[in-house]
């Protein structure tokens, strides 16, 4: 599954025939027709999937989704859309059609049957645990008998697979075919019993305790005729009722827990896999019967220590008369909570640093290679092509003129702290840093040197003149050894800036160096810089001016130098500063904006109009969620959904 390809350029629509499960307190499952695959979403998710039903992109849709006011947060609408996919019910080019209800497909054929499941399984579970109580094993099994054991687990579970099958048939549902798992600890068939979320708790529940009747019933049988191979059927039963298992889920459900939405759990989408999200998916419990959950816990720990105390010599009762019993439990509990308490901080607290010693690591790793840039130092043809490759300005032009260029080039070098480009030097060649890091600086009347800009990688020297003439020249100082590539200036004007133009080499190569800098832009990769340099609209303005107004349109604006105020209700509410930005929540919630911003001394701006923000911020997931997240802290409140 291509994901960019997904949530950019496929046209997508609802697939024809769906069918719709039982809403289970506002959750219900989702499946194409004919298919076991299945979503679990709710009615505002089912919402966004139905405006696929006229075929359209990702990013037409979530524009038009943003302007009427967006009901779920980008990283859930990402992770819905390809989950939708996944399943085949957003389909490209399908056909399209209304869904239809889970009773439209069959009919139940034996409407008692999943009492009777439930019966039988109450009955079989009851004859478990009475047997498990009265006449725990007490030794443990030979060769012979776990051989026995095995084979007889693998029986009830095959049996138990097909009891289920025909419980789910009995409702309506579609059970998925059956397979022969052998390759596994405990071979069994299996059958693909997904299709009981498309109805009500009690069938679920139905389907879940008619899968372990069979193997409940044999460990009862085993331990009451006191059978040497009653061990394994008895661990078999205890896994099937852990805290976690199919039909300790479908009890919760059945009195009062809402399913959880598959938007919440084991994520698709590249960004939800992230380690501190797919955490928090786990520590969310929300809308969750704790009570009942405790004490099914309870009664399942109680069960497991009855049925091994016997196996070391003890007797559960005789354990529990005992006077200390209640402060060895109370002790007992606390250890646990308190390790469990202490691993977990340990975990985060290590992941964290990890995280951070990583980032580190790596910037000292880029730092040492740039001072390692020293004097004579030679760049193979291979990494000519690379840094020629990685520059926003070369790479506009064809591969065949780049080639051309790259072999005209020399390459110069320079230790740190030494002048790079001096304005004054009219007949300096165009340089572009290959290794190294170097920044531009202006003088105050004193001498004094004041740093502007940082520039890296991929940034071009020693242009200023040719490309804003207008501008007084800002000379250029390496911050490390560097190693660059030059070009003649006759040759810069006649390959590059007679090719592309002068606006389009300007934005290319100050405005995409500009935004590289910021740290709206820090984390994006190089072709969303670009595309964003290609939509801003560069604004030069005096002292006084007005840049936006309260109740206008939004727009995206960006400090590209000199200094903006904000004024909120005729009071100012701070200053905007070079490579500060504002707009971007207002955009993404579709409001106007509540603040007035005029400029405090020249000042020159990029804008952003809203459709192109718009446009260009659905066409960049990664861009969107950066952008979500920012717009977020800024409000101190999730900007989606909007409220």
């Amino acid at each position: 599954m291509d994901e960019n390809y997904l949530l950019t350029l496929a046209e997508l629509s609802l697939e024809k025939d769906l069918v719709r499960g039982v809403s289970i307190r506002g959750v219900f499952a989702l499946r194409r027709s004919g298919s076991t695959n299945h979503i679990l979403i709710d009615d505002v998710q089912y919402a966004v999937l139905e405006a696929f039903a006229t075929p359209q992109t990702v990013p037409h849709m979530l524009t038009q989704a943003i302007l009427v006011g967006n009901q779920v947060s980008l990283s859930e609408f990402y992770e819905l859309i390809l989950k939708a996919c996944r399943a085949g019910i957003l389909t490209p080019a399908a056909p399209i059609g209304d869904p239809r209800s889970a009773a439209a497909e069959s009919a139940r054929d034996f409407p008692f049957l999943s009492s009777a499941a439930i019966g039988f399984g109450l009955v079989g579970l009851t004859l478990f645990a009475t047997a498990a109580l009265a006449r725990p094993p007490t030794q443990l099994p030979g060769w012979e008998a776990l051989v026995i054991g095995w084979v007889a687990l693998s029986c009830a579970l095959s049996v138990g697979a097909l009891w289920a099958t025909v419980v789910l048939k009995a409702t309506g549902a579609r059970p998925g075919d059956a397979v022969i798992y052998w390759k596994t600890i405990l071979p069994r068939m299996r059958v693909d019993l997904r299709d009981a979320h498309l109805r009500p708790p009690s069938e679920q529940f139905a389907v879940a305790i008619a899968h372990v009747t069979p193997a409940a019933s044999l460990a009862a049988f085993a331990l009451a005729a006191e059978a040497s191979w009653s061990l394994l059927p008895v661990c078999g039963m205890l896994i099937g009722l852990a805290p976690h298992s199919r039909i300790v889920d479908a009890i919760r459900l059945l009195f009062g827990e809402t399913p959880r939405l598959d938007t919440e759990r084991a994520f698709v989408f590249s960004a939800n896999r992230l380690p501190y999200r797919r955490l928090r998916a786990i520590l969310s419990f929300d809308n969750r019967p704790y009570l009942l959950q405790f004490f099914l816990g309870v009664a399942w720990l109680l069960l497991v220590f009855q049925i091994g105390y016997p196996l070391i010599g003890l007797n559960l009762l005789d354990v529990v008369v005992q006077p200390s019993f209640p402060l060895h439990i109370l002790l007992g509990s606390a250890g646990v909570f308190a390790a469990t308490s202490i691993l977990a901080f340990l975990g985060l607290a290590l992941f964290a640093t990890w995280r951070r010693g990583r980032r580190a690591v790596v910037r000292l790793v880029r730092r040492l290679g740039r001072w390692r840039a020293m004097m004579g130092a030679v760049l193979s043809e291979k990494e000519i092509q690379r840094v020629i490759n990685d520059s926003a300005l070369f790479r506009a032009l064809a591969p065949a003129d780049r080639l051309g260029l790259s072999n005209k080039m020399g390459i110069a070098c320079y230790h740190a702290w030494e002048v790079v480009y001096d304005p004054s030097d009219h007949q300096s060649p165009i340089s572009l840093i290959a290794r190294g890091s170097a920044r531009t600086f202006h003088k105050d009347s004193d001498g004094r040197r004041h740093p502007v800009q940082t520039l890296i990688e991929g940034d071009l020297t020693g242009a200023q003149t040719l490309l804003e003439p207008n501008l007084p020249a800002l000379p250029v100082e390496s911050r490390t050894p560097l190693i660059t590539l030059t070009l003649d200036r006759r040759q810069f004007e006649e390959d590059i800036l007679q090719r592309l133009g002068l606006q389009r080499v300007e934005r290319l190569t100050h405005v995409c160096s500009f935004l590289r800098s910021t740290p709206l832009c820090r984390g994006w990769n190089l072709s969303a810089i670009i595309r964003l340099c290609e939509l801003v609209d560069i604004r030069r303005l005096e002292a006084g001016a007005r840049v936006a107004s309260f109740g206008m349109e939004p727009i995206f604006t960006i400090v590209w130098s000199g200094e903006c105020e904000v004024i909120r209700h005729g009071a100012p509410d701070g200053f905007l500063k070079v490579g500060q930005h504002y707009g971007e929540a207002e955009l993404l919630t579709a409001r106007s904006l509540s603040v007035d911003i005029i400029t405090r001394t020249p000042t020159r701006i990029l804008v952003v109009p809203r459709s192109e923000f718009l446009r260009f911020v659905t066409h960049n997931h990664g861009v969107a969620l950066a952008i979500e997240r920012i717009a977020s802290q800024r409000l101190r409140q999730p900007v989606f959904p909007v409220s």
